[in-house]
């Protein structure tokens, strides 16, 4: 008995199919090893092109992230200005007189002791740029008058503004204005009230956000007893 074989020869692309019935047909056989790095490939390829896509967005995050920490820790610092300012003045009240909030700041300090000594001695020392602040306001009202029985800054007998002007502040002295009708004659005393306020213009810095955002107003107060 005669055996014909069939040896089917090698195709161009390396690879070959044979069928059942001995017939051969050329097939492109990609090998495993050849699929591998195909598919690396292709997702390095995708990843670049995520990333691309996100990496805006990623650095925008990291830009803001920073603006809002140095933006809250400005916050912080404004805040604990009030508190020192209101401090010491809730201790001078059988020493005030007027103009009782002091006098107000000349360029980045003080020459006198005052609550708005202490207010810009605690963000001296935070190093917060003194140019943010636009005003310190310190309201006096009598202990029948509690601040904290009308609207914000309202219902005051006595206000002193200190407002900035280019590189100084201008003051203003307020027995009445407005709704206010105040007490040309009224000098605090203990048992009065004083609210001490700083409104400060934080700058953000990175460009991103500053572009979107340049400034932000803080606007904070604290209020104790003449002691």
């Amino acid at each position: 008995m005669r055996v014909t074989s069939i040896a089917p020869s090698p195709c161009p692309s390396g690879g070959v199919g044979i069928e059942p019935g001995g017939r051969v047909e050329w097939e492109a056989v990609v090998g495993p090893s050849r699929r591998r790095r195909l598919h690396r490939r292709g997702a390095r390829g995708q990843g670049l092109v995520e990333f691309a896509l996100v990496a805006p967005l990623l650095i925008a995050l990291a830009f803001g992230i920073f603006d809002f920490g140095r933006g809250m820790s400005a916050n912080v610092t404004v805040t604990n200005a009030t508190r020192e300012g209101a401090r010491w003045l809730s201790t001078q009240a059988s020493n005030l007189s007027s103009p009782y909030g002091s006098a107000c700041p000349s360029g980045t300090s003080l020459t006198s002791t005052s609550g708005q000594l202490q207010a810009w001695n605690q963000m001296l020392n935070a190093n917060l740029s003194m140019s943010g602040v636009s005003q310190i306001t310190v309201y006096f009202y009598k202990s029948s008058n509690n601040p904290s029985s009308s609207s914000a800054f309202t219902g005051w007998d006595l206000k002193e503004d200190c407002t900035r002007s280019g590189s100084a502040f201008t003051g203003a002295v307020s027995p009445t204005t407005g709704s206010n009708t105040g007490d040309s004659t009224y000098a605090p005393q203990t048992g009065d009230w004083v609210e001490f306020r700083v409104i400060y213009q934080y700058t953000t810095a990175t460009p991103i956000i500053h572009q979107l955002m340049s400034t932000v107003t803080i606007d904070q107060a604290t209020t104790m007893v003449l002691e």
